[in-house]
């Protein structure tokens, strides 16, 4: 495959021309010194910041596409430049993740798929409205506070044949819709459902199947299991 046939692809997927797409990247690249401190010196301590810093990373993730397909020589400082960012990124989602382990526990339960008969409603919309759990999106009820590792296109293969996907980190704050039909039903019939905020577009609705950029299916293990059936079920 040659360079200009992926130089043409990439910036039809960009919608813009192959020739402004090799210039915005040829000019970026003759700032790379200046990029690379802002990013030295980036520091994400709240929501705007990291809004800022995630369209830097979107700038250097182009340039580190452009660099890699027309294997320039600043592609391995770009790499570097990238990733010092997304670890910072990362580690500003991350401080805001659900931390307590109940709470966690009853997030995970309705994106579980699977439900008591005797689920207690009142006690599960309790403790996930405390902690600021809930969004709701259009008509979906969604949960954040959680954050996974999202499937990759790259797989490996065991020793029987069969391929696995492997899951990489991602430095994005993830939503995932309810699996619990029921207790959503409860909010809407306790007229509780204008008490959820909107969903904020910092969130990105995350698949739980597997896929590309979705998570692995949410399993309870037996600690959780029986947090849930000693607290939360009658």
């Amino acid at each position: 495959m040659s360079i200009d046939f992926i130089n043409d692809f990439t910036a039809k997927m960009n919608n813009t021309t192959t020739e402004n797409y090799k210039n915005n990247n040829s000019q970026l690249l003759e700032k790379i010194d200046v990029l690379e401190n802002i990013v030295n010196i980036a520091v994400i301590k709240n929501f705007e910041d990291y809004k800022k810093c995630s369209e830097l990373k979107a700038i250097l993730s182009s340039l580190y596409c452009f660099s890699f397909n027309n294997k320039l020589p600043e592609f391995e400082k770009i790499s570097e430049i990238e990733s010092s960012l997304g670890k910072k990124l990362l580690d500003f989602v991350k401080k805001n993740t659900i931390k307590d382990r109940e709470v966690k526990t009853v997030s995970r339960y309705i994106l579980w798929g699977k439900y008591y008969s005797q689920q207690s409603f009142s006690k599960i919309y309790e403790v996930l409205k405390k902690h600021n759990i809930l969004r709701r999106q259009g008509d979906n009820l969604c949960v954040i506070g959680l954050h996974y590792k999202v499937g990759d296109n790259v797989f490996t293969v065991d020793y029987n044949g069969r391929e696995h996907r492997q899951y990489v980190s991602w430095a994005g704050f993830q939503a995932f819709y309810n699996k619990n039909g029921q207790f959503k039903q409860f909010i809407i019939d306790t007229n509780k459902w204008n008490e959820i905020p909107e969903l904020e577009d910092i969130y990105e609705i995350t698949g739980l199947h597997d896929g590309k950029y979705a998570v692995r299916p949410i399993g309870l293990n037996k600690k959780e299991r029986n947090l849930i059936q000693e607290k939360y079920t009658y």
